[in-house]
């Protein structure tokens, strides 16, 4: 699957990672470190959660990278990017999604 990195008229998207959750992230992780891997199928499970997929493309396609090409498939960014890139980063969200959870029932304990 490719995805269109900007929205209409060229305006960037805003990054968003829609209902994913720290077990999904946890079971990409788990996925990644399998010997058996193939980039296809870890791409084709990040698929199911849009805003993980669009938060790779834009990261192998940030100047950090530095590609030199515009990147529009998952798994090609996958392949680039590396196995212990996509863990860090894989890691990074996890820690984003369960700080969010714990914020969140805060809140809500302290109402």
């Amino acid at each position: 699957m490719r995805y269109r990195l900007d929205g209409p008229s060229g305006v960037p998207r805003p990054y968003f990672v829609d209902k994913v959750d720290v077990d999904d992230v946890r079971e990409l992780q788990r996925m990644l470190a399998d010997r058996g891997m193939n980039f296809q199928i870890l791409a084709e499970r990040m698929d199911v959660h849009p805003g993980v997929a669009t938060h790779f493309l834009r990261r192998i396609n940030s100047v950090g990278f530095g590609s030199g090409r515009k990147i529009t498939s998952l798994r090609h960014a996958l392949v680039l990017m590396g196995t212990a890139a996509i863990d860090r980063e894989l890691d990074a969200l996890a820690k984003q999604l369960e700080a969010e959870s714990a914020s969140s029932m805060a809140r809500t304990a302290d109402r």
